[in-house]
């Protein structure tokens, strides 16, 4: 099982207390990763948290000019209720804080 998988309402709810008081996610597709190591034949999706919409669209854009593999890139509201992709078995959903990517993005750090 990879770190951040998440594949059940508990997975999502144990990204989300991570999160803290974070509002919003970006979701992505890693065209690199996907279809081979821990996404062996499956999509490798992620879920980044970031505190606002604001911090959102920051990051989006530096993934369009820094991350190339990363496609389908869009963002949403963090909510109780968990993406109906993470109980889709051709799918590998991560939850992900990346503090270095928030960094490079100019985004505000996470907050506890």
């Amino acid at each position: 099982m990879v770190q951040n998988e998440i594949c059940s309402k508990a997975d999502w709810d144990d990204f989300r207390k991570r999160a803290g008081k974070a509002r919003c996610f970006v979701r992505m597709t890693d065209s690199f990763m996907s279809g081979w190591g821990h996404a062996k034949g499956m999509q490798n999706v992620l879920y980044v948290a970031v505190m606002d919409s604001e911090d959102a669209y920051k990051l989006i854009s530096w993934i369009h000019w820094e991350r190339k593999e990363m496609k389908y890139v869009n963002w949403g509201y963090l909510r109780d209720k968990p993406p109906a992709c993470i109980y889709d078995s051709n799918k590998l959903v991560q939850g992900c804080i990346y503090k270095n990517w928030l960094k490079e993005a100019r985004c505000k750090p996470i907050e506890a």
